[in-house]
C-alpha cells in the first residue's frame, strides 16, 4: 500500500465533532483556523488547521478550509492552499464522499512524498487522481507526469499520463502513458504495506506506451511498447524498435534491455551498425550484446 492509499484509509469515516450539529450552523464559519475530527478507525485522530476560515456549509454537506491548509494523522502530513471535504450520510453519522487539495499540494511521510497542484480522493472508488505536474517519489524511485497520476488503491496500481517520467537507479523511462505495480521491499512478508508503518516501496513492474525511451548512460533504447521486470532488470520491447547499447546500433520489431548487465538484444532484425564505423550494415538474424 502506497502513500496514497494510506490517505485514503485515515479519512474512510471522517466525523464531526457533536458540537457542530447542537450549534445548527448553516454557511457559517465553525473557527478561525482549525477543526479537529475524530477518525472512527484509528486510534489518533484527524486535525485540519489553516490559517484562514475552516466553514462548513450544512446544506451541501461540505466542509471548505483555506489559506494553508494543514492536515495531520499520526506521522502522514498532507499540505494545500485550499481543501474541500464532501461527506454523505450514513445514519446519524457524516462519513467522507471526497476531498478535494488545490494549490501546491504536498502529501508526505515514511514511504514518500506526494505532489501536485490538484489532488482528489474518490472514497468510494478508492482512487487518488493527482493532476497538473503531479510527482511520487521514494527512496527507491520517482513517478513525474505532465497531466495526472492515478492511483487505485485495492490493486495497489498507479497510471500516469502525459510526459511521464520515471526515475530508478537503474536508469531513466519517458513514455507518454505509463502503468505502475507496487509491492513492499520485503517479499518474504505477507503483510502488505503501508504508509504508517513505513516500510519502502518497490516497484513490481511497468509497463509503458508511446514514444517509449529507456536511458541508462550512454545507452538508450527507443520503441512503441516497453514491459520492465523489477525481479529480474529486464525490460522486453516491442513496436519500431531501436537500441543502442556498447556503441552497437540497431532497429527491429522486438527487443529486449538488461538493464543489470547493461545489455541490449534484438529479434527480426532490420539493419545493425557498429560505431564509430560506418557503412557495416548486416541482416543476419540473432542478438545484439
Amino acid at each position: 500500500m502506497s502513500v496514497w492509499s494510506f490517505f485514503v484509509v485515515i479519512l474512510v469515516l471522517f466525523q464531526i465533532n457533536q458540537g457542530y450539529g447542537q450549534k445548527n450552523v448553516s454557511e457559517e464559519a465553525i473557527s478561525q483556523n482549525s477543526i479537529s475530527s475524530e477518525v472512527v478507525s484509528a486510534q489518533e485522530p484527524l486535525d485540519i488547521t489553516s490559517d484562514g476560515l475552516v466553514t462548513f456549509h450544512d446544506k451541501r454537506n461540505e466542509c471548505i478550509a483555506t489559506g494553508n491548509v494543514q492536515v495531520k494523522k499520526g506521522s502522514m502530513v498532507l499540505t494545500c492552499q485550499k481543501l474541500t471535504v464532501q461527506f454523505h450520510q450514513i445514519g446519524k453519522r457524516r462519513a467522507v464522499k471526497k476531498m478535494i487539495a488545490q494549490g501546491q499540494v504536498c502529501l508526505w511521510g515514511p514511504q514518500g512524498v506526494l505532489k501536485s497542484q490538484h489532488l482528489v480522493a474518490d472514497l468510494p472508488g478508492r482512487t487518488l487522481t493527482a493532476f497538473k505536474c503531479s510527482s511520487l517519489a521514494s527512496s527507491t524511485y520517482q513517478l513525474m507526469a505532465q497531466d495526472r497520476i492515478m492511483y487505485y488503491q485495492d490493486q495497489q496500481q498507479a497510471i500516469a499520463w502525459g510526459k511521464v517520467l520515471l526515475v530508478h537507479p537503474k536508469g531513466q523511462l519517458t513514455a507518454q502513458v505509463m502503468k505502475a505495480a507496487l509491492c513492499q521491499a520485503s517479499q518474504t512478508s505477507e503483510k502488505k504495506a503501508s504508509f504508517a508503518q513505513g516500510t519502502p516501496l518497490e516497484l513490481q513492474w511497468v509497463k509503458a506506451w508511446q514514444e517509449v525511451k529507456i536511458c541508462q548512460g550512454k545507452n538508450w533504447a527507443r520503441c512503441q511498447y516497453a514491459f520492465y521486470r523489477s525481479q529480474d532488470q529486464k525490460a522486453w520491447l516491442r513496436h519500431e524498435v531501436r537500441l543502442f547499447y556498447q556503441n552497437h546500433f540497431s532497429t527491429a520489431e522486438k527487443g529486449l534491455v538488461d538493464l543489470k548487465k547493461q545489455q541490449g538484444w534484438v529479434w527480426e532484425k532490420t539493419m545493425f551498425l557498429i560505431y564509430p564505423k560506418k557503412n557495416l550494415f548486416s541482416k543476419k538474424k540473432g542478438g545484439l550484446s
